[in-house]
């Protein structure tokens, strides 16, 4: 069976009065970033586990394992890493996106008290 191939969904960014979604696509590889040197997009990020083994890690949080179903919601000035749990094949679904009533919301001490770093939305 061949391996379905990553992609970017062909979008040019969708603007709008409240925001705008600057990339969206699927991802599938072994690629993992180095949790020792995280990154900051500068952008939210949804991302969610299609399938295979990944971990999460915040800037001074616990690395937290990932499988299908896990979704990953992070901020813009968040440092965080992500990957492959076990160098094998992982595979996500992702939407980089910004504007002004995402950054209400990130603000809001309702909203943020209500997430949690990593939520299972696929698990039985």
């Amino acid at each position: 069976m061949k391996e379905p191939k990553s992609h970017n969904w062909p979008i040019s960014s969708i603007i709008s009065e409240i925001g705008t979604i600057e990339h969206c696509g699927r991802l599938r590889s072994k690629t993992t970033i180095d949790p020792d040197k995280m990154r900051i997009l500068g952008s939210y990020v949804w991302m969610m586990v299609l399938d295979g083994k990944a971990f999460y890690k915040s800037e001074g949080g616990d690395t937290m394992p990932l499988s299908l179903g896990d979704c990953i919601l992070f901020g813009p000035d968040e440092r965080h890493a992500y990957g492959s749990a076990d160098g094998k094949t992982w595979e996500q679904i992702y939407i980089v996106f910004s504007g002004p009533i995402f950054d209400a919301l990130w603000k809001s001490p309702t909203f943020r008290h209500s997430l949690r770093p990593v939520a299972g939305v696929l698990r039985a």
